[in-house]
């Protein structure tokens, strides 16, 4: 399964999220998975991927694909950024699953009277009781 692991700002920071992230994707990779990472910017590092396994002590690359080089914006330009960048993005890595910062929850809903199974993303506790009868 192609998924996309999201980092809503720098990916280059060493801090628990982008530690979790680096672990997560070479987890999935061990599954079996095809992982990347999507953040907005790389902090200005050139060969981020390279960079992003050595600081994580990981065993494989993983792919990163950045929105654009250099970080800073107002709020509104970076969620320009995401909706146009990297919704595009997605798309053209034919991302299956999602996950916002490593920390949302994936559910799988099963439609009725069919076998196809249908990801869901759950971004908020509130909505973890959610049925196919809904759209998210």
């Amino acid at each position: 399964m192609k998924i996309a692991l999201i980092r809503r700002e720098y990916i280059t920071h060493l801090d628990g999220v982008n530690r979790f992230i680096a672990l997560l994707a070479e987890g999935l990779i061990k599954l079996g998975h095809d992982p990347f990472i999507v953040s907005l910017c790389n902090g200005v590092k050139d060969e981020v991927k390279r960079w992003f396994k050595e600081a994580h002590g990981l065993d494989n690359e993983i792919p990163i694909y950045t929105l654009r080089q250099k970080c800073g914006s107002s709020w509104l330009g970076v969620a320009l950024d995401w909706w146009q960048r990297g919704t595009k993005l997605l798309r053209e890595k034919s991302a299956e699953v999602a996950i916002v910062n490593g920390a949302a929850k994936v559910c799988y809903v099963v439609e009725a009277n069919s076998s196809w199974i249908k990801p869901i993303l759950i971004c908020s506790p509130e909505l973890e009781n959610l049925d196919a009868s809904h759209s998210v």
